[in-house]
């Protein structure tokens, strides 16, 4: 494997020094930092709401939704310990005043939780997940009631074409209505050098 195929395969999972470099790439790219403030931003997120994101990389929009949220709270999950130390380093002041809870883990930890959230949300994730009917159906029964999925894609693989952005887009609007998500939508942002689709549903 060349040294730029190992450095992709490290966005999926960041790990050892090649993982810090992808988290660095994620916390500094700046079409990464302007899809996730779009998908944040997406949501319309309340003082008090209780959010989730899943996969929360380098912790750049859990810091933006803890400033969002200043009387709620703000939990995430990622699979990968790199990135849990990044985004606990980035978060440490929200860490220490109980506003943000970042816990390593993947979708069974989350199942095990007893929390529900007003909105859930996540960025470069779900296409990765090979069970993703049960993942969404695992994420919908942690909405609290009228709550709101946001799912962000943009095409990152070697070959990605900007079509692929609407193509997922469309596939994961069937399935969340599929799944009972009401009023789906599929929302687009142009970026270099891929757009990017966020597709928001709602219990």
């Amino acid at each position: 494997m060349t040294l730029i195929n190992k450095v992709y395969a490290q966005f999926r999972r960041p790990s050892g020094f090649l993982g810090r470099l992808a988290g660095w790439i994620m916390a500094n790219r700046p079409s990464n930092i302007e899809r996730n403030r779009w998908t944040v931003d997406l949501l319309d997120i309340n003082e008090t709401d209780h959010v989730l994101e899943l996969g929360f990389g380098p912790g750049l929009s859990i810091a933006q939704v803890a400033r969002l949220a200043p009387r709620g709270h703000v939990t995430g999950i990622d699979h990968s310990p790199a990135m849990v130390a990044a985004a606990t380093r980035r978060n440490e002041a929200a860490i220490q005043r109980g506003l943000v809870d970042l816990q390593l883990g993947n979708l069974e930890r989350l199942r095990r939780m007893d929390d529900r959230f007003d909105k859930i949300f996540s960025v470069n994730v779900l296409q990765f997940l090979p069970e993703r009917a049960d993942a969404l159906r695992m994420l919908r029964s942690k909405l609290k009631p009228n709550g709101v999925l946001a799912t962000t894609f943009q095409p990152r693989q070697r070959g990605a074409k900007p079509e692929d952005a609407d193509i997922f887009g469309k596939v994961l609007a069937r399935e969340m209505s599929d799944m009972g998500f009401r009023d789906v939508t599929v929302t687009k942002l142009t970026l270099k050098p891929m757009p990017a689709v966020c597709v928001l549903g709602h219990l």
